[in-house]
């Protein structure tokens, strides 16, 4: 029963799509955001699975050095029924919605 990924999944640099679904994650490590070229993430029917890493919106093509960035994971299939962070509500508004909230939320908790 896979519960967890290591945290080495960050050294699959090439890595575009990465299909977790109707697994029992209960987290995701923070490598996640060094997986650069990872286009598609699926979670779908993840239960245990409460809440994303922020380094998620690591995963983007920068405009320029420290400007908002365009995010590169283009399909996050994730349900709001278990998802607590980010909130339903902010996974309505899509990925970029998504993408926000997580900058914003490593923002904050690193003030």
């Amino acid at each position: 029963v896979l519960r967890r990924l290591p945290g080495t999944i960050g050294s699959l640099t090439s890595l575009e799509t990465l299909i977790l679904r109707r697994t029992n994650l209960i987290e995701l490590p923070g490598t996640m955001g060094e997986l650069r070229r990872l286009t598609t993430l699926d979670l779908m029917e993840c239960e245990r699975l409460n809440a994303l890493p922020y380094s998620l919106c690591d995963i983007a093509t920068f405009q320029a050095p420290l400007v908002r960035g365009i995010p590169a994971l283009t399909n996050l299939l994730i349900d709001d029924t278990f998802m607590q962070s980010p909130p339903p509500t902010v996974i309505s508004e899509g990925i970029q919605g998504i993408y926000d909230f997580l900058n914003l939320n490593r923002v904050a908790s690193e003030t």
